[in-house]
């Protein structure tokens, strides 16, 4: 578990009257809704016709081109319309639209975001990718998201595969893969400004040229596109009066170049620089740690981290004949310092995959990667790794055929990736998936997998304090929890089951079902004390230590319905079920990692959304979140209610208002652990303008 904080702390937050707030939402929705039925002129929508979202190629299944309604996985697709539509602002945001995706918002810049459970600051069991490049840090398995801000108007789209992807994209890959895809540079050309002021949350403004490469008779046909983005996010507005000091500030700039090099091979460069700080609370600050740049306010440690740093991605492909070929490379550079810890990594990838495709029946493809990172650690009494500088690789090889049979009414997938970090040593990550497609409207699939998380720094090498105790003699203690070498990985078997269901254009429902089976699941077990002497003044130690005692199963159910009521008007809905049952072993001492990772995520999660063309010129969209209960911090289920408005005068221009959290003032969505503290998140409204020429 790469998760530092052990105890979550209760969120004292007033109680929501579900059943009144639902009905609240429905009556909003349904006016809503009805205004735009009388409306004339709503053109038809093909970009969101349920055809077109059946019939959309995605990769992130199969490391291959493949249509939607073909992948044999639970997929789901936000295209860019759907970023446009939805009003947000970020990634993090965006992944709220995802069916059985649970996004929990901290504070002002962090959240947990994971996939069928283990909701924790630092989920690592989730692989995020963007263009191919891991956005996880070895340091803790989880993703800072407060430095994975990118243009959303170049994205193209975001794939979101729940349930093991690991035989294809390796470790992390265990209940989840988000692979963030943007645009080609040739899709990008012309200028864009965009700038977005917000009434309770943040300011922003971008802007972005591309441009046509190797006109007339030049060899190098192709595109690039500049960018540059700043945005001023204020604190969490506090219930009472003022805001807490999570503000989040951040400065970048890209660039990305799409060249062909010949009619069968091309080359993509990418890149982009960054510079932010975030702010933040935590409760579990030391008071007698060595003075520092942060403050107190009503014993609640006040902290900023500064981010800075780049990457730069080259990746070359050539298709020729039933071969093609991918080699990818990057180069990732990101410093995070705060008085409590500081970070400064770097890392190099790369990766090679080919796809054979010269059997008749058979779809071949095989890879490998390696991937080098380099750590240097400014530790404090708080928190601390030793040693304080660390290189870790990781390496791996990977083979699956995709084999049809049936005029390609049956699909049968099979593969393996042997993959070795320098943690946990080998693991093992096959998979088998079947698809039975009897007609274009129809597929049910099954798949069966194994993953493996990918052990951190923070699993093996970390040293936490919590706050000192004295004992009735007058001795002082301390509580400090320390990471162990070579843990196992922990893994899970999983069984899925899904269904698709287009009775004709206007219906469809996506229907998966889960059984995974979990080991090695790490807990903290306690040591024998002893006295220390650094820091002053002596004191006792009471040491917990890493192991692997927890094992257990989850499933649930996760339902996805869409109705493209007439041209210019599209409902959808999802409703997610989820159970957890973890058990530790007869040896294990730790009593409290198995009932806080049960109660860690919701178990029950409904959403609607509405888009609806009031004019060839006026949108209106809607959506109700009703996310259940987490039982471990006590923090209360709650009701979200989002609306925007748009309005498109010509093509190049776009004017829009977003409403989010308009049922409450405030409510708490995760809680609060010793080096992070929660704050209520509340409404907010904003208005943004995008111009194109």
């Amino acid at each position: 578990m790469s998760e530092w904080p052990r105890g979550i702390r209760t969120a004292t937050v007033p109680r929501t009257r579900g059943t009144l707030r639902v009905v609240s939402v429905g009556l909003c929705v349904f006016m809503l809704t009805v205004s735009g039925i009388g409306q004339q002129g709503m053109p038809d929508l093909t970009t969101l016709s349920l055809d077109a979202l059946s019939a959309m190629d995605i990769m992130s299944v199969s490391r291959k081109e493949e249509k939607l309604a073909d992948a044999a996985a639970a997929a789901f697709v936000i295209t860019s319309e759907d970023i446009r539509r939805s009003g947000m602002e970020t990634i993090p945001e965006l992944l709220r639209l995802v069916p059985g995706l649970d996004v929990a918002q901290i504070d002002a810049n962090k959240w947990s975001i994971t996939a069928r459970g283990f909701g924790e600051r630092f989920p690592d069991k989730m692989l995020v990718l963007m263009d191919g490049r891991t956005l996880y840090s070895p340091l803790t398995s989880g993703v800072n998201w407060d430095v994975q801000e990118t243009l959303l108007e170049d994205v193209e789209r975001i794939e979101v595969i729940r349930g093991p992807g690991a035989t294809l994209w390796g470790s992390n890959a265990v209940n989840a893969v988000v692979n963030i895809i943007t645009k080609n540079a040739k899709n990008t050309t012309g200028v864009l400004v965009s700038g977005d002021a917000s009434l309770h949350e943040r300011s922003l403004g971008a802007a972005r040229y591309g441009s046509s490469l190797g006109t007339g008779s030049s060899r190098l046909k192709g595109a690039y596109r500049i960018f540059g983005k700043y945005f001023d996010r204020s604190g969490t507005p506090l219930p009472g009066d003022g805001r807490a000091p999570d503000g989040w500030h951040d400065l970048r700039g890209g660039f990305r170049t799409d060249v062909d090099l010949s009619q069968t091979s091309a080359l993509v460069l990418q890149g982009d620089l960054f510079r932010g700080h975030s702010g933040g609370t935590a409760d579990g600050i030391l008071p007698f740690s060595p003075a520092s740049s942060g403050t107190f306010v009503n014993g609640t440690f006040v902290d900023g981290t500064r981010t800075s740093g780049g990457n730069v991605l080259g990746r070359w492909t050539k298709i020729s004949g039933g071969l093609d070929t991918t080699v990818l490379a990057y180069f990732d550079l990101e410093n995070r310092g705060s008085s409590v810890l500081g970070e400064y990594r770097h890392t190099v990838d790369a990766e090679m995959v080919q796809r054979h495709r010269v059997w008749q029946r058979h779809d071949l493809i095989w890879g490998g990667d390696f991937r080098s990172s380099a750590d240097r650690t400014v530790g404090s009494l708080n928190i601390s790794y030793n040693p304080a500088r660390q290189r870790t690789e990781l390496y791996g090889a990977f083979i699956q055929d995709a084999a049809a049979f049936l005029d390609d009414r049956l699909k049968i997938t099979f593969g393996n990736k042997v993959e070795h970090n320098h943690f946990s040593g080998f693991s093992f990550q096959p998979n088998l998936r079947m698809i039975w497609i009897p007609s274009e409207r129809v597929s049910t699939w099954m798949a069966i997998s194994r993953a493996s998380e990918s052990s951190s720094r923070t699993d093996s090498d970390v040293r936490t304090n919590q706050d000192p105790g004295r004992l009735p003699d007058g001795t002082i203690t301390m509580v400090s929890q320390f990471g162990t070498n070579h843990l196992p990985p922990e893994n899970v078997t999983a069984y899925e089951l899904g269904n698709r269901f287009q009775p004709n254009h206007v219906v469809s429902f996506d229907t998966a079902a889960f059984y995974n089976r979990y080991s090695n699941r790490h807990t903290n077990e306690p040591g024998t004390p002893y006295l220390e002497s650094t820091p002053a003044p002596v004191h006792l130690v009471i040491p917990f230590y890493k192991a692997s005692n927890i094992h257990g199963e989850t499933h649930g159910l996760e339902l996805l319905a869409r109705v493209q009521v007439r041209a210019g008007w599209k409902l959808s809905g999802s409703y997610s079920l989820f159970q957890i049952h973890l058990h530790r072993s007869a040896s294990s001492q730790d009593f409290e990692t198995a009932p806080e990772s049960e109660g860690s995520s919701p178990r029950q999660e409904f959403q609607a959304h509405s888009l609806i063309n009031l004019s060839k010129t006026l949108e209106l969209d809607s959506a109700v979140y009703r996310v259940g209960r987490l039982e471990a911090p006590g923090i209360d289920g709650y009701t979200r209610f989002d609306v925007r408005v748009g309005w498109r005068p010509t093509a190049g221009l776009e004017f829009s208002a977003a409403g989010r959290n308009l049922l409450q003032a405030s409510h708490y969505e995760f809680g609060s652990g010793d080096l992070v503290h929660a704050e209520p998140i509340g409404r907010s409204v904003s208005v943004k303008t995008t111009w194109r020429f």
